[in-house]
């Protein structure tokens, strides 16, 4: 489990691509900062805790939630909650920060679970366990449905032992946990030019991804070209958590370890289409997502001009 970014756009192209190849250099790249919120909430120690998402309807980036949970994470963490919501804000939290994971498959039916639900490799989850003092982090996650695979974070909670409560489930709700984007700007980078003919893409330039981390293509493994019908860059920034969903289309390839991709019609859209080229039509963006972390701010993104 990992912790989960900056567009900028304006007249200026960048110097030149060759012919035929889309070159992201770091440049290019947008800019992001969030701020993240997850509450905390006391619970019975020495207990069985139990988790009620019933009334969840929205996951973090604000699209709407059928209740179906695909994979739920309950974690002691090794360090403390501020630490942790920091290391989602700057994608830097890794398998070290958690102290005892345990993981669940919740049946598509269920709305609610408990800590006896959960193990890790063949251990279960133990009342006894579950001492006053720990921080604990409940995270509801759902598939994603990109060629790289991963899971999506649908929402977080913070639960605490305590020998002073009797109160054995917790809620997890809209409240739980927010995000909040502080520092998005797709507008002041510049685009990257491109022909309708180019067919190949190069990233080994790029030194740094969004968060200011150096750039990893272990991490960077999710490759997607969308396309907007909209009349300006702005009108993307303002539906940014979603851009999955309110492209007017979109292709997506696996490329874990990859810097180039010699082929972006082998890039393919939820529907089983490849990319059939660029188009002079609305606004189109190349990105790097990152499929394994918390933060949902892709890794590279740019907008293209496409000539």
């Amino acid at each position: 489990m990992r912790a989960v970014a900056a567009l900028i756009v304006g007249s200026v192209l960048t110097g030149c691509s060759s012919i035929g190849t889309l070159e992201f250099t770091d440049d290019n790249n947008y800019a992001y900062m969030s701020n993240i919120g997850i509450q905390s909430i006391p619970i019975a120690a020495g207990q069985n805790p139990c988790f009620d998402w019933s009334g969840l309807t929205t996951d973090i980036r604000g699209r709407a939630f059928d209740g179906v949970v695909d994979e739920a994470y309950f974690t002691l963490m090794e360090q403390s909650q501020e630490e942790t919501v920091a290391s989602f804000e700057d994608n830097t939290f890794i398998q070290a920060d958690v102290k005892e994971p345990f993981a669940d498959n919740p049946p598509d039916e269920a709305r609610d679970g408990c800590g006896e639900d959960f193990s890790v490799i063949g251990n279960d989850f133990m009342a006894e366990d579950f001492e006053a003092g720990g921080d604990w982090l409940i995270t509801l996650m759902k598939f994603r449905d990109s060629p790289a695979g991963g899971l999506d974070p649908i929402m977080s909670l913070f639960v605490v032992p305590d020998d002073t409560v009797e109160t054995t489930t917790v809620s997890v709700s809209d409240d739980s946990m927010d995000l909040e984007i502080t520092g998005l700007d797709i507008a002041g980078a510049p685009r990257i030019a491109v022909s309708t003919g180019t067919n190949r893409a190069d990233w080994t330039a790029v030194t740094v991804d969004v968060y200011g981390n150096n750039y990893s293509n272990q991490d960077g493994n999710d490759l997607f070209i969308a396309r907007f019908d909209v009349e300006s860059v702005e009108e993307i920034e303002a539906t940014f958590l979603t851009l999955d969903t309110s492209a007017a289309e979109i292709y997506r390839r696996e490329v874990f370890g990859f810097n180039t991709l010699e082929d972006l019609s082998s890039a393919v859209s939820t529907t089983g289409e490849n990319f059939p080229g660029f188009t002079t039509e609305g606004i189109w963006v190349f990105g790097i997502a990152c499929s394994i972390c918390n933060n949902p701010a892709p890794l590279l993104l740019s907008v293209l001009e496409v000539q």
